[in-house]
């Protein structure tokens, strides 16, 4: 695993009920990507087993915070559009990420936003991140991956963490990740508000996406 150097930005899109049904809101996304000066992006509808996912996933990758900020009025200037309803996400730098090889076929890009405690201590925090960092081991669908702390979120959850992969389908997501054994019994008990070890107090965002580009990796 390496430590991440460039500068990320996602947005969950919730959108008006015409906008959604028009289908013009992902391109606009994508053009506003590209006139912001992101080094790659992905913009794409959550895909069913979403959760607290909108109607779009915009995920933008930067070569520092200043170059996310020279560009960013594009993106609030989309944000700020007709068909927008409201939105939330975070913004991060370095992180902890990996890859398997032959990342190639990473068809499906996927998010986690999560709120740690604030009350929760330093050794248990650290626990937490070295469980999710871990599961790649035992989860070979699991093509790429990062784990960063939020440096500032927006929306009316404060965002701590941001935990992403790319899977070669969508059905590596819903099948192998979530129903994996180690999912179950070592992470999950950080998200289990009847557990004493949870951590996690408020409603996740567990977003996914079908995608021809390999997010976490591309560093």
């Amino acid at each position: 695993m390496t430590r991440t150097t460039m500068y990320d930005v996602i947005r969950i899109v919730h959108l008006h009920p015409r906008a959604r049904s028009d289908g013009t809101a992902a391109e606009e996304f994508r053009r506003a990507a590209a006139d912001s000066g992101a080094e790659t992006h992905v913009v794409g509808a959550p895909l069913a087993g979403s959760i607290a996912a909108g109607d779009l996933i915009v995920r933008l990758r930067y070569t520092d915070r200043a170059a996310w900020a020279a560009g960013r009025g594009a993106i609030d200037t989309a944000l700020a559009g007709p068909g927008v309803d409201r939105c939330h996400g975070a913004e991060f730098g370095a992180g902890t990420s990996g890859s398997l090889t032959g990342t190639a076929d990473a068809t499906c890009y996927r998010t986690l936003l999560l709120r740690v405690d604030p009350g929760t201590s330093a050794t248990d925090t650290a626990r937490f991140e070295h469980d999710l960092l871990a599961m790649p081991r035992h989860m070979p669908s699991i093509r790429a991956w990062n784990l960063s702390r939020v440096d500032s979120a927006c929306g009316t959850t404060p965002w701590t963490h941001v935990w992403e992969q790319t899977f070669a389908s969508p059905a590596d997501v819903t099948g192998q990740y979530l129903d994996h054994p180690v999912h179950w019994a070592v992470v999950d008990r950080w998200f289990d508000p009847e557990c004493p070890e949870s951590i996690i107090r408020d409603r996740v965002c567990h977003a996914f996406c079908a995608t021809g580009q390999d997010v976490p990796d591309r560093r």
